[in-house]
């Protein structure tokens, strides 16, 4: 048998684990490194972000995409007066004025529903007229 070392016991050496470096996964060492890089930046970043430099640049990069989004919803807003669509608040402006109809509708229909049947209830406690035909004549 051969040896990994040159010693000619080989099978003393052989069945040791390997080391670290001589590991039998490829990506391993990537593994490490990669690892290794995370941490060393996480730490740097923590660092950076813990400066008011930081806390000062962040603010003005928040305060101009606060600035970018009015002005396009701005744009959007002209562009679609202009090619004469509806806006969000159009459609939110006739979603209220329909559910003030549907309620409006509903409260009719309750109405109608109550005066409906207090009419009925009023015609049943009224003496009907008697009958003066009879129905028995023969015609001939």
């Amino acid at each position: 048998m051969f040896a990994l070392d040159g010693d000619a016991k080989g099978g003393e050496k052989m069945s040791k684990k390997p080391d670290d470096s001589t590991s039998k996964d490829p990506f391993e060492a990537w593994r490490k490194f990669l690892t290794e890089e995370e941490r060393n930046i996480n730490d740097c970043l923590s660092k950076v972000m813990a400066t008011p430099q930081y806390a000062a640049a962040s603010q003005g990069v928040l305060k101009a995409l606060l600035q970018s989004q009015g002005t396009f919803q701005k744009m959007t807003q002209r562009y679609f007066e202009t090619v004469n669509l509806a806006t969000r608040e159009d459609i939110a402006a006739i979603a209220e004025r329909l559910d003030a109809i549907e309620d409006s509708l509903s409260r009719l229909e309750k109405g109608s529903a109550v005066a409906g049947k207090s009419r009925s209830a009023s015609r049943s406690t009224t003496a009907k007229p008697k009958r003066t035909r009879n129905s028995s004549i023969n015609k001939d």
